[in-house]
């Protein structure tokens, strides 16, 4: 069962907000695997482990106090838990297109 929040945080659709606190997680997360995939890829193993060590302990708990402030706080960063940054992506790509019509003297025969 979803709360009336968590119906707030939806968008039409179905979809959850784009915040920067959700884009953060994600670049994290993407940028450790590229990382380690490459340090992986060129034979490394002991940075491989240290990086393990320093995003297990460091990064992860950086972000799980960040997810307990965005439950329970009383919203004083909107910046990083309310505002959405997907909606102007999406008005962007929503816009119709013009294509420019091709004059006769442009084209090649």
């Amino acid at each position: 069962m979803s709360t009336e929040n968590e119906q707030a945080r939806h968008h039409r659709g179905g979809h959850p907000k784009l915040t920067l606190y959700r884009i953060l997680v994600i670049a994290l997360t993407a940028g450790f695997g590229l990382w380690k995939a490459a340090l992986s890829y060129r034979g490394e193993s002991t940075a491989p482990t240290t990086l393990d060590w320093l995003y297990g302990v460091v990064v992860f708990l950086l972000l799980y106090w960040l997810g307990i402030y965005e439950k329970y706080a009383l919203h004083n960063m909107p910046w990083l838990f309310e505002d959405d940054y997907l909606a102007p992506v999406k008005k962007l790509f929503s816009q119709p297109r013009q294509n420019p019509t091709r004059s006769s003297s442009s084209r090649l025969d």
